[in-house]
Protein backbone atom coordinates (compact mmCIF):
# COMPACT_ATOMS: atom_id res chain seq x y z
CA UNK A 1 0.00 0.00 0.00
CA UNK A 2 1.34 3.43 -1.26
CA UNK A 3 1.14 6.26 1.56
CA UNK A 4 0.09 9.57 -0.34
CA UNK A 5 0.28 12.93 0.78
CA UNK A 6 -2.30 15.45 -0.21
CA UNK A 7 -5.94 14.47 -1.01
CA UNK A 8 -6.69 11.02 -0.22
CA UNK A 9 -10.36 9.17 0.21
CA UNK A 10 -9.97 8.41 3.67
CA UNK A 11 -7.97 11.85 5.54
CA UNK A 12 -9.83 12.02 8.66
CA UNK A 13 -9.17 8.01 9.38
CA UNK A 14 -5.53 8.61 8.76
CA UNK A 15 -5.07 11.38 11.31
CA UNK A 16 -6.90 9.44 13.80
CA UNK A 17 -4.40 6.62 13.56
CA UNK A 18 -1.98 8.36 13.66
CA UNK A 19 -3.12 10.70 16.61
CA UNK A 20 -3.59 6.86 18.35
CA UNK A 21 -0.23 5.80 17.48
CA UNK A 22 1.36 8.94 18.98
CA UNK A 23 -0.46 8.01 22.12
CA UNK A 24 0.83 4.57 22.38
CA UNK A 25 4.45 5.51 21.81
CA UNK A 26 3.88 8.77 24.42
CA UNK A 27 2.60 6.01 27.11
CA UNK A 28 5.59 3.76 26.33
CA UNK A 29 8.78 6.14 26.32
CA UNK A 30 6.40 7.51 30.11
CA UNK A 31 7.04 4.16 31.24
CA UNK A 32 10.52 3.83 30.18
CA UNK A 33 11.55 7.00 31.47
CA UNK A 34 9.28 6.78 34.63
CA UNK A 35 12.08 5.26 36.87
CA UNK A 36 11.96 5.47 40.91
CA UNK A 37 9.34 5.06 43.84
CA UNK A 38 6.38 7.40 44.47
CA UNK A 39 6.31 9.02 47.89
CA UNK A 40 3.37 6.89 49.22
CA UNK A 41 5.86 3.89 48.32
CA UNK A 42 8.57 5.12 50.14
CA UNK A 43 6.31 6.33 52.98
CA UNK A 44 4.77 2.47 53.36
CA UNK A 45 8.59 0.81 53.44
CA UNK A 46 9.95 3.41 56.00
CA UNK A 47 6.48 2.60 58.44
CA UNK A 48 6.90 -0.93 57.94
CA UNK A 49 10.77 -0.69 58.66
CA UNK A 50 10.34 1.22 61.75
CA UNK A 51 7.53 -1.06 63.12
CA UNK A 52 9.70 -3.92 62.31
CA UNK A 53 12.95 -2.32 64.14
CA UNK A 54 10.65 -1.32 66.97
CA UNK A 55 9.54 -5.00 67.98
CA UNK A 56 13.37 -6.56 67.40
CA UNK A 57 14.36 -3.59 69.80
CA UNK A 58 11.61 -4.73 72.28
CA UNK A 59 12.52 -8.52 72.30
CA UNK A 60 16.44 -7.89 72.30
CA UNK A 61 15.63 -5.47 75.70
CA UNK A 62 13.17 -7.66 77.25
CA UNK A 63 15.92 -10.90 76.39
CA UNK A 64 18.47 -8.75 78.06
CA UNK A 65 16.07 -8.44 81.15
CA UNK A 66 15.82 -11.87 81.67
CA UNK A 67 19.44 -12.68 81.16
CA UNK A 68 20.36 -10.35 84.05
CA UNK A 69 17.47 -11.71 86.44
CA UNK A 70 18.78 -15.40 85.77
CA UNK A 71 22.36 -13.87 86.44
CA UNK A 72 20.93 -13.18 89.63
CA UNK A 73 19.39 -16.06 90.20
CA UNK A 74 22.43 -18.06 89.73
CA UNK A 75 24.21 -16.56 92.01
CA UNK A 76 22.03 -16.21 95.08
CA UNK A 77 20.71 -19.62 94.28
CA UNK A 78 23.42 -21.53 96.69
CA UNK A 79 22.90 -19.25 99.35
CA UNK A 80 19.58 -19.46 99.54
CA UNK A 81 19.67 -23.03 99.69
CA UNK A 82 22.28 -22.77 102.48
CA UNK A 83 20.29 -20.64 104.61
CA UNK A 84 17.25 -23.05 104.36
CA UNK A 85 19.62 -25.89 105.11
CA UNK A 86 20.59 -24.25 108.20
CA UNK A 87 17.22 -23.27 109.52
CA UNK A 88 16.27 -27.10 108.63
CA UNK A 89 19.35 -28.60 110.53
CA UNK A 90 18.95 -26.22 113.55
CA UNK A 91 15.24 -26.42 113.97
CA UNK A 92 15.13 -30.26 113.04
CA UNK A 93 18.11 -30.79 116.24
CA UNK A 94 16.38 -28.64 119.14
CA UNK A 95 12.68 -28.14 119.73
CA UNK A 96 12.92 -24.56 120.73
CA UNK A 97 15.76 -23.34 118.52
CA UNK A 98 17.63 -20.55 119.33
CA UNK A 99 18.13 -16.99 117.71
CA UNK A 100 17.78 -17.92 114.13
CA UNK A 101 18.11 -14.55 111.85
CA UNK A 102 15.26 -13.84 110.57
CA UNK A 103 16.39 -10.82 107.83
CA UNK A 104 19.26 -9.21 107.20
CA UNK A 105 21.38 -8.13 103.64
CA UNK A 106 23.96 -9.58 101.68
CA UNK A 107 25.72 -8.92 98.35
CA UNK A 108 27.04 -10.77 95.93
CA UNK A 109 28.57 -9.55 92.78
CA UNK A 110 28.08 -6.16 92.49
CA UNK A 111 24.25 -6.17 93.88
CA UNK A 112 22.44 -5.67 97.21
CA UNK A 113 20.04 -8.16 98.21
CA UNK A 114 17.64 -7.91 101.35
CA UNK A 115 16.01 -11.00 103.01
CA UNK A 116 13.37 -11.96 105.42
CA UNK A 117 13.13 -15.25 106.76
CA UNK A 118 10.06 -16.87 108.81
CA UNK A 119 9.60 -20.01 110.31
CA UNK A 120 6.23 -21.28 112.34
CA UNK A 121 5.15 -24.58 113.66
CA UNK A 122 2.72 -26.10 111.77
CA UNK A 123 1.52 -28.68 113.42
CA UNK A 124 2.64 -31.08 116.48
CA UNK A 125 2.04 -34.76 116.09
CA UNK A 126 1.96 -36.86 119.33
CA UNK A 127 3.75 -34.35 121.47
CA UNK A 128 7.18 -36.20 120.40
CA UNK A 129 7.26 -34.12 116.75
CA UNK A 130 6.80 -30.84 115.38
CA UNK A 131 6.49 -29.95 111.69
CA UNK A 132 7.68 -26.24 110.99
CA UNK A 133 7.22 -24.20 107.93
CA UNK A 134 10.46 -22.33 106.57
CA UNK A 135 9.87 -19.24 104.37
CA UNK A 136 12.43 -17.18 102.81
CA UNK A 137 12.12 -14.45 100.54
CA UNK A 138 15.02 -12.05 98.91
CA UNK A 139 14.66 -8.87 97.35
CA UNK A 140 16.82 -6.63 95.22
CA UNK A 141 16.71 -4.09 92.86
CA UNK A 142 18.21 -3.55 88.93
CA UNK A 143 17.43 0.01 87.67
CA UNK A 144 14.14 1.02 89.18
CA UNK A 145 12.72 -2.17 88.28
CA UNK A 146 12.13 -4.36 91.58
CA UNK A 147 13.03 -8.29 91.42
CA UNK A 148 12.46 -11.28 94.10
CA UNK A 149 12.72 -14.82 94.89
CA UNK A 150 10.94 -16.56 97.22
CA UNK A 151 11.54 -20.54 98.42
CA UNK A 152 9.60 -22.53 101.09
CA UNK A 153 11.03 -25.44 103.29
CA UNK A 154 9.82 -27.76 105.57
CA UNK A 155 11.68 -29.04 109.23
CA UNK A 156 10.65 -32.17 111.38
CA UNK A 157 11.85 -31.99 114.90
CA UNK A 158 11.45 -35.22 116.40
CA UNK A 159 12.30 -36.07 120.23
CA UNK A 160 15.36 -38.70 120.73
CA UNK A 161 13.85 -41.18 123.41
CA UNK A 162 16.84 -43.35 125.27
CA UNK A 163 16.49 -46.35 126.15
Amino acid sequence: MMLRIGNSMFPRYRVIALSRLNRITRKRANRQTKKGFTLVEVMVAVSILALGSALIYEAFFTNLDLCNYYEDYLNIAPWINDKIWQVQNSLSRVASPGPIETGGVFISGNRKFAWDLSYVPLDEIKEDYKLYKIDLSVHWQVGKRPFGLSRSAYALYGKRHSD
